[in-house]
């Protein structure tokens, strides 16, 4: 067919009804068991311009969520609705799945019906996912694409978003809003050169607030230098969706600059959704400026998700200021035993003894209060206070413990004065 075939004018026609179906399946998620609407193509007679023609035409077809996730059961469904659809012209014809390429073996009984059924073969197969089709046993040779196909065809065209990367579009074209068409391979080396009239597009659809495109190109935004994008994802911060809010915050990630900071911090400030402040306050927790990530980490710490409140502790436990140990005092406050004990090693780890030896006198629980003296004791400057404390509080399994700890100890200064208020001690085991 290679060498009879000759390349005539393609009609190209926009056909993009059925441009949700493929984008949303070329994402689909393993355990997707729903049945999956996409395109194969039959050549049909039509008529325009007064002019009879045969076009290939994409027809919609439906295959089980389970097939549509393999690549041979998706392309082996496809070909047998093909062969249903026109049992008379592909008699015997058969099929197989090579890697990434579908065979076609042709009935040579009907070979005046050859090039439609591989041009329906062409077009249906790599529209789906395969890389070339091959038609063995037969004297077309080689691997064929559309390329290679005389036949006028209608093209499916996507909104440019719909191809931009990681999403791997096999077929069809891309659309911008001023009505100018590009291949997925084109878009991608726009994306991987930050082409200023892509983010001009870009910033554009995200000002619509359209979620799926807002959230396609904050996807491509995560791997790729898009100068000025941020113009476009700024506006998304007032939205009343918190979705639409969340994710702008998810493509200023990593993004610098006084104005952004300054929104963030708006964000974190002001906005009703608990979810959209936390995150705001991860983003300006990684600022630069010292003072801005300190204070985004103060809002983290507050938060109710422990993960968060863990991950302020942690950033803040080398920041410098007496504001910082002031903050991760708080943390004795929480319910969360786990964010007690982060913010007391983080204090130990600060040398901030002054400050935890003082909450022994505070009016915090005597539990709480335990816990500190506990991890106050194994060091220098907290022992004595830590001790002193131990022996006297209510708590007689704690007494006992400290008591415990002195038993090599040698019975003189601190030590027996210790033990000489153990003596007093209201539980007896203690005493």
């Amino acid at each position: 067919m290679r060498s009879c075939i000759v390349r005539h004018l393609v009609l190209s026609c926009i056909f993009s009804s059925l441009s949700l179906g493929l984008a949303h399946h070329a994402l689909a998620k393993k355990d997707e068991v729903k049945p999956v609407i996409t395109v194969r193509y039959s050549y049909e007679k039509q008529t325009r311009d007064g002019q009879k023609r045969y076009v290939l035409v994409p027809v919609t077809e439906r295959v089980s969520g389970d097939d549509y996730q393999d690549f041979k059961k998706r392309q082996k469904a496809l070909f047998l609705a093909m062969k249903a659809d026109k049992k008379a012209n592909y008699g015997s014809t058969g099929f197989t799945v090579q890697d990434d390429t579908v065979l076609i073996f042709l009935d040579e009984d009907k070979r005046t019906n050859h090039p439609f059924i591989m041009a329906e073969a062409i077009y249906t197969f790599t529209e789906n996912g395969a890389r070339a089709v091959k038609f063995p046993k037969s004297k077309y040779t080689g691997e064929y694409n559309r390329r290679d196909v005389p036949y006028p065809a209608y093209r499916l065209v996507l909104p440019y978003w719909e191809g931009l990367p990681p999403r791997q579009l096999t077929s069809g074209l891309l659309s911008f809003d001023d009505g100018s068409f590009l291949t997925a391979k084109t878009l991608k080396e726009q994306v991987k050169s930050g082409d200023p009239k892509l983010v001009a597009q870009m910033v554009s659809t995200l000002k619509s607030g359209q979620i799926d495109a807002v959230k396609a190109i904050v996807t491509t935004a995560e791997n790729a230098s898009l100068k000025g994008l941020e113009a476009g994802l700024l506006p998304l911060l007032e939205s009343a969706q918190e979705e639409l809010r969340l994710a702008a915050l998810a493509g200023l990630k990593g993004r610098t600059g006084k104005k952004i900071y300054a929104r963030l911090r708006s964000v974190m400030d002001t906005d009703p959704s608990d979810k959209v402040k936390d995150m705001a306050a991860s983003l300006l927790a990684k600022a630069k400026d010292p003072k801005i990530a300190v204070a985004a980490s103060f809002h983290r710490l507050r938060s109710t998700d422990t993960s968060i409140a863990l991950g302020a502790i942690e950033q803040l436990s080398g920041a410098r200021g007496k504001e910082v140990e002031e903050e991760l005092i708080k943390t004795f406050s929480r319910s969360e035993a786990e964010i007690r004990q982060a913010g007391l090693k983080a204090l130990i780890k600060r040398k901030a003894f002054k400050g935890l030896i003082a909450q022994l006198e505070s009016e915090l629980s005597i539990e709480i209060k335990i816990e500190i003296a506990q991890a106050l004791r194994v060091t220098k400057a907290g022992r004595s206070k830590a001790y002193s404390f131990l022996v006297s509080q209510p708590s007689g399994e704690a007494a006992s413990l400290a008591i415990s700890d002195l038993k090599d100890a040698k019975l003189k200064g601190e030590v027996s004065d210790w033990l000489k208020r153990a003596l007093r001690h209201p539980d007896a085991e203690a005493r």
